[in-house]
């Protein structure tokens, strides 16, 4: 760990993560007055979201893990977005009117954070075999 890096406090090195997660409770929680109605929709199309909320929350707490031993850990990656995601369905479930809970939302939450798992998997080993690409701009 460098030194610049472990002299952040922890919040600030968790807002990417925090701020996704905070979009997720808004969408998932809020009643948006009638907005989702209002995009074109078709069927699955509230899984897909889920799926992509997920794996974009994943992707952030990959960035915020980066210089960590978690950073590439599917314990590390898996488990934080899988516990959240059934926590927003128990919430839609007990304490929104509009919202109801769904497990099937929660399979695709962990569906959308196992696809952005092994696309970080995928991207470290195209890394791995062409280190002439080894730009990491986050870093």
């Amino acid at each position: 760990m460098t030194k610049k890096h472990s002299q952040r406090p922890a919040v600030r090195r968790g807002l990417p993560s925090i701020i996704v997660a905070a979009m997720i409770a808004v969408v998932c929680l809020v009643d948006l007055h009638g907005a989702e109605q209002q995009l074109p929709t078709f069927e699955g199309m509230d899984k897909l979201v889920h799926a992509l909320m997920f794996a974009v929350l994943t992707l952030a707490l990959a960035f915020d893990l980066r210089q960590t031993r978690w950073r590439r850990s599917a314990p590390g990656l898996l488990i934080p977005p899988a516990v959240y995601g059934a926590l927003i369905e128990v919430l839609q479930a007990t304490l929104t009117d509009v919202r109801s809970g769904d497990w099937l939302d929660w399979i695709a939450d962990i569906a959308g954070a196992l696809t952005a798992f092994g696309a970080l998997l995928l991207y470290d080993r195209f890394r791995k075999h062409h280190p002439e690409s080894d730009r990491r701009p986050y870093e």
